[in-house]
């Protein structure tokens, strides 16, 4: 599934990508942690492109991006949509996504619409064809990988920044100068042990049935398998 990301506030206006085929430059590669998906939380790519013949209401060019779940597995959307982009299948037990930043693509762009709003979806990428012009990009592009660089998650997007908070992705200490939704306030003191009851001999326990004496396990499910990816 492809989208847009929003760069204003949620609730605010944008305008979409007209539907199309379009001369693109990769500008960000991120990884945004854990996501929560249609099967629950799984880790997360973002592909961020910019679109230099568009130009938005603030005379910039135009982004589109579409997130990935983090695996080259045939079954996953991502290894058909990057080996489509490159050209041809993988060779190599791993790929180095971090060349992708600054790339130029041609992207297919669909719209669709969900209430009042129209989004804009990237729903195919090839390799653009030899000769085409490629304008240069607005901003350097960057790669922010599992190394968590403080110098690269500088550099990223406010709106970026907040995925990747919100994915717990962000470097150690990261100045945002925002408070994530979610923040975690241990107890101000740890409470006193609760004392042991008194003993209480066997006979005056009185007798109850097997069913409500036993006790349900906790079980915890296996962690998605994901297939390494070698920024």
């Amino acid at each position: 599934m492809s989208f847009l990301l929003d760069t204003a506030d949620s609730g605010g206006t944008f305008t979409p990508v007209p539907a199309g085929i379009h001369t693109a430059v990769c500008l960000y590669v991120a990884d945004l942690g854990s996501q929560m998906g249609n099967y629950g939380p799984k880790p997360t790519l973002l592909f961020t492109f910019e679109i230099p013949a568009l130009l938005a209401a603030d005379g910039k060019p135009m982004q589109i991006s579409r997130r990935f779940g983090k695996t080259l597995n045939e079954k996953g959307n991502l290894r058909p949509f990057l080996q489509s982009w490159i050209g041809q299948p993988f060779t190599a037990a791993q790929i180095d996504i971090a060349r992708l930043a600054g790339r130029p693509a041609m992207l297919v762009i669909s719209q669709s619409q969900n209430g009042d709003r129209t989004y804009s979806n990237i729903t195919a990428c090839a390799p653009v064809a030899p000769g085409t012009p490629i304008p240069a990009p607005s901003v350097t592009p960057l790669c922010y990988g599992p190394d968590r660089d403080p110098a690269v998650f500088a550099q990223l997007p406010d709106w970026i920044k907040k995925v990747v908070t919100a994915g717990g992705a962000a470097p150690a200490g990261a100045g945002l100068g925002f408070t994530p939704a979610a923040t975690y306030s241990p107890p101000a003191a740890t409470p006193a042990p609760m004392p042991y009851p008194p003993a209480i001999s066997p006979a005056a326990v009185p007798a109850q049935p097997m069913a409500q004496m036993q006790t349900a396990h906790p079980v915890t499910p296996n962690a998605p398998f994901n297939d390494p990816l070698n920024f």
